[in-house]
């Protein structure tokens, strides 16, 4: 087994990922035949979907490919580095090619929003992999660029366009950190809720009271998309107001 080096840089971050290039695949030694490195992640993702990154280990995954530890060593210094390939192998999928074709921008970027929060919605198991890290492999680096260009291309000033994509990759990290949280989950929370605003005094919270059957029914869901509209709408206004400075 490899002992950890304290001197290298941590897995998933960005210096990990400037050396990944020249050192992804080790010297083949005795033993097994070397794995492909495609199966072997392909593989993982399919393992912590089923069992949760938690409980995924090198033996559980060697199990799995007919293989052994040693064999998946060849590769790989650590568990904590399969998991950081197996985000950015999940994060793949956002980038089927015809699914942004003929699209503005903004419908673009609602498009690419709305499909990462779903696939973190519906992959428990995977997303806490992705909301510990900052996505920087190849992947998360082809998504970064599409969604740049079409924002640099619709008129974003390079700082507007970086902020604009920042803020809506981090508004959706935020709304996929909630999705587990037992509050939101819980049956009858919202009845509760409606129960616990009618009781207030009236005159101490008369808005809340006035607005009460509003807000116990909001969903999770129902707050992403009436947030993000507004993100996208804040952003529009933003570039007709540089095109029309232009």
């Amino acid at each position: 087994m490899n002992t950890p080096d304290q001197n290298q840089p941590t897995p998933g971050s960005p210096l990990w990922w400037a050396v990944q290039a020249q050192r992804r695949t080790k010297p083949n030694g005795r033993g097994r035949p070397s794995l492909p490195f495609d199966k072997i992640i392909a593989t993982a993702l399919e393992l912590v979907e089923e069992i949760g990154y938690q409980s995924f280990n090198l033996r559980a995954l060697a199990d799995r490919l007919g293989s052994g530890t040693a064999t998946l060593y060849r590769h790989f210094d650590s568990k904590d580095e399969i998991l950081v390939y197996v985000a950015d192998k999940f994060l793949s999928r956002l980038l089927a090619e015809d699914r942004y074709e003929g699209l503005s921008w903004s419908e673009s970027c609602t498009l690419a929003a709305t499909k990462f929060y779903q696939l973190l919605k519906f992959h428990p198991n995977v997303a806490p992999i992705i909301l510990g890290q900052v996505p920087v492999g190849p992947n998360a680096l082809a998504i970064r660029e599409h969604l740049l260009s079409l924002l640099l291309d619709a008129g974003f000033e390079p700082n507007m366009a970086a902020s604009a994509y920042t803020t809506i990759a981090h508004y959706v990290l935020g709304f996929a950190s909630q999705l587990s949280s037992d509050v939101q989950s819980t049956p009858g929370a919202s009845t509760e809720l409606l129960v616990l605003f009618n009781k207030l005094d009236p005159e101490l919270y008369p808005a809340t009271i006035r607005s009460a059957k509003h807000l116990a029914p909001i969903s999770i869901d129902d707050e992403f998309h009436f947030g993000l509209k507004l993100i996208i709408h804040g952003l529009e206004c933003i570039l007709n107001k540089t095109l029309k400075l232009n």
